[in-house]
């Protein structure tokens, strides 16, 4: 197969897409009080701030908007953690040094009020579940004997409480694995790189890790089980899980493997420890030391790295260990279970973090299902910087043979300049992250923290929520910050002007003599019209205001064309829109010209009357712009409507004209928001049953219509019980508020 330069050139600028999104982590950066043995005690509201004054009625979530407050990790706990320890259960006996943590707790209940609602007897009563012979044998083994203990295990472990932490030097020890990771993807994306420049034939892939060894061992050599504690309130169950953990270590015992060693250790001369030991130095020796550095010396090629690589693996150890705290079965992994300790009290534990004790105190009298942290060392660590100008060097090289050396140094140095450019644009900022889910009508969860988000201003209500009518389906709106306008369209320019002067320096005479005449005709048609629609979407984009939103409404009205039969001629069918502020007119009216001479050019090229000239009709204050569609479809139109302060792009002129005519809504400030009404569908579908049950030849007609009508109304009432998936975005001084909100409601 001939080999084309071209590909080469072409793949390398796909490569850099790829690699642009990459993340190096940054690499900068005594006994407990016996915990409560209730499985679902009511929480205590916190007593006191701090300040000495009462403690904040716990807010709902729109209240929590408007506060305007950031919690350092740093500064004093702003409650009394001892009023609330009960509510949060392991969080009171973590350390307060844990780098992060998740507690979840009475997901048996939530599985019992699951299991026993009338959504899930619906479900199960469907004929095609009901008398399905493998559900009811899965059914009889859920509900045997046998099965009984297995459940009462399982409520046990995850039922009541279950925890999951990263101890102090978690994040130390977890960032090599993220590198690693990153080594992976850059022999994958090499794979890629090399697949095109051979005209689509994949590169071997063993020759592809081997060639890779001397980067990929070393990275896996760094890294080591990071250290990780998970909590049950299992206390229930203590028996079962002795005495499996005592079989275990019986068969284990019997014949232990080289370098497996079973132990004991206490936590403060009050909790007894088991643990299994795994020593690579035995393991290593006793699968003979000189064959393992004879075959890394081949991979690496070099006597001196595989030598040292073995004295690095030697180093290895990892360690299994568990035992019982007050209630809780703890088991830890690690290297060793240096980190495996425990708060002397709830002042000294993770609860009194100051982030995490605020947020525990104001949704303690919510009867919490959860709570999570991450620390902003942590954070900061796992994030890191985009790097990518390394990884694109070591792609770049394969072109030695067909680029001058200075043309690929200047390509590795527009490339080391661009990453600087998204540096510069994406320099993320943390607060500690604290999250917070509760029942309330559904499932609600709250975050606080992490991530400052700069992309949305979040300093007003959001106007377009007022589109937020009972027949949208799809709601997503947001504004954006004026302080970050137009910055990435730059860094968009900047890389695309990087691909298209390397094309320009070094591509063009890469291409084959006999497709030069085409290549020139292409770029002298398709470069400017792709360079006018640009230009005109970044004046488009300056000319429109920061907030915008996009719709999803299940309310258009069908057309009545000849082809559609009477039966069905009042069904409903969706409508999109996309609407911005408008801020400036003659702006848009600038942008549209650049698109009009675009739209001329390829009607010039298309064949005569392809592409109609568009039409504006004007409805009171609205402009309607649209292209004539070949038959009348009414009310189903793509167009462009602007009025005094709305830009449009629908699908449906009454819908654009209920858009501008809608008043902004007010309430709490808003950087995002987002909603799935699932009723909406479900009215949706109900409207089109309804014209089906009408037709004489339709699905319900037949000899089973009766049933199928009675599942597709079942399976419309299931879901119709979830009402709503909402997310929203705000601030609290610095800090970021994410909401999420799973809305239900049981079948009546």
């Amino acid at each position: 197969m001939k080999r084309r330069p071209i590909h080469a050139l072409l793949a390398l600028a796909i490569a850099t897409s790829f690699v642009a999104c990459d993340k190096k982590p940054d690499q900068t950066s005594n006994p407990p009080a016996k915990p409560d043995t209730g499985t679902s005690a009511t929480p205590a509201p916190a007593k006191t701030t701090d300040a000495g004054k009462p403690a904040e009625p716990a807010k709902t979530p729109e209240a929590t908007l408007t506060t305007k407050t950031t919690i350092s990790e740093g500064s004093q706990p702003s409650a009394d953690v001892s009023a609330i320890s009960a509510a949060y259960g392991f969080a009171a006996v973590l350390p307060k040094d844990v780098e992060a943590f998740s507690t979840h707790f009475r997901l048996h209940e939530l599985w019992v009020k699951l299991s026993e609602s009338n959504w899930a007897k619906t479900l199960l009563n469907l004929p095609g579940l009901k008398d399905d012979p493998k559900i009811k044998e899965l059914l009889e083994q859920w509900n045997s004997p046998v099965a009984a203990k297995g459940k009462d295990i399982v409520e046990a472990l995850l039922g009541n409480e279950i925890a999951f932490a990263q101890p102090a030097g978690f994040g130390e020890k977890f960032v090599p694995w993220v590198d690693l990771i990153g080594e992976f993807q850059g022999i994958q994306i090499q794979q890629a790189f090399m697949t095109a420049m051979s005209g689509g034939q994949p590169p071997d892939s063993k020759k592809v890790f081997r060639d890779a060894a001397p980067e990929l061992i070393p990275a896996l050599l760094k890294c080591d089980f990071p250290p990780v504690l998970i909590a049950a309130k299992a206390i229930n169950a203590k028996a079962d899980i002795d005495g499996g953990f005592g079989m275990v270590l019986a068969q284990l015992g019997a014949k232990l493997p080289p370098g497996v060693e079973i132990g004991k250790f206490s936590v403060a001369d009050k909790y007894e420890f088991q643990n299994v030991t795994v020593n690579a130095e035995k393991l290593v020796v006793a699968l003979q030391e000189e064959m393992i550095r004879g075959q890394l010396a081949e991979l690496l090629g070099d006597e001196a790295k595989a030598k040292q690589a073995v004295e690095s693996l030697k180093k290895k150890r990892i360690e299994i260990a568990w035992g019982w705290v007050g209630d809780y079965l703890v088991i830890s992994f690690g290297t060793d279970h240096a980190h495996v300790k425990f708060a002397g009290s709830p002042a000294d534990s993770a609860l009194a973090i100051a982030a995490v004790a605020r947020r525990a105190s104001q949704f303690a009298d919510k009867k919490p299902i959860g709570i999570s942290y991450a620390g902003t060392a942590l954070l900061e660590k796992l994030n890191g910087k985009i790097e990518f100008a390394d990884k694109f060097k070591k792609l770049s090289d394969e072109l030695a043979t067909l680029l001058k050396p200075e043309h690929i140094a200047a390509m590795q140095a527009d490339v080391k300049k661009f990453e600087g450019k998204v540096q510069a644009l994406v320099n993320t900022k943390f607060d500690p992250l604290v999250g917070i889910g509760y029942w309330d009508s559904g499932i609600r969860g709250e975050a606080f923290g992490g991530a400052r988000q700069t992309q949305f201003d979040t300093s007003k209500p959001l106007g377009f929520s007022s589109l937020l009518t009972k027949t949208v389906f799809l709601f997503a709106g947001g504004r954006s910050n004026p302080a970050n306008k137009g910055k990435l369209a730059d860094l968009v320019e900047d890389g695309a002007a990087i691909l298209w002067g390397w094309y320009e320096k070094f591509g063009k005479t890469m291409v084959p003599e006999e497709e030069r005449a085409q290549a020139t005709m292409v770029e002298s048609l398709a470069v400017p019209m792709v360079k006018d629609v640009w230009n005109s979407a970044r004046k488009l984009g300056k000319a429109l205001g920061e907030e915008s939103a996009f719709i999803l409404d299940l309310n258009g009205t069908l057309p009545k064309l000849p082809m559609i039969p009477a039966e069905i001629a009042d069904g409903k069918i969706p409508r999109f829109a996309l609407v911005a502020e408008l801020k400036d007119r003659a702006g848009v009216s600038e942008a549209w010209k650049g698109f009009e001479k675009v739209t001329k050019q390829l009607a010039a090229l298309a064949p005569a009357g392809a592409i109609p000239d568009p039409v504006l009709k004007k409805d009171g204050d609205l402009e309607i712009h649209y292209i004539e569609l070949p038959l009348p479809t009414e009310d189903f139109l793509p167009h462009i409507a602007i009025s005094k302060d709305r830009w449009i792009l629908s699908t449906s002129p009454s819908f654009s004209k209920e858009i501008a005519s809608s008043s902004p809504a007010s309430g709490a400030p808003l950087g995002a928001e987002g909603r799935i009404q699932l009723p909406a569908l479900c009215d949706f579908a109900d409207a089109w049953v309804k014209l089906a049950e009408k037709d004489p030849h339709g699905p319900f007609t037949r000899s089973d219509g009766a049933q199928t009508r009675a599942i597709v109304g079942d399976v419309i009432r299931l879901f119709r019980s979830i009402q709503s998936i909402e997310w929203r975005v705000s601030s609290e001084g610095s800090e970021t508020h994410n909401g999420i909100y799973l809305k239900l409601e049981d079948i009546k």
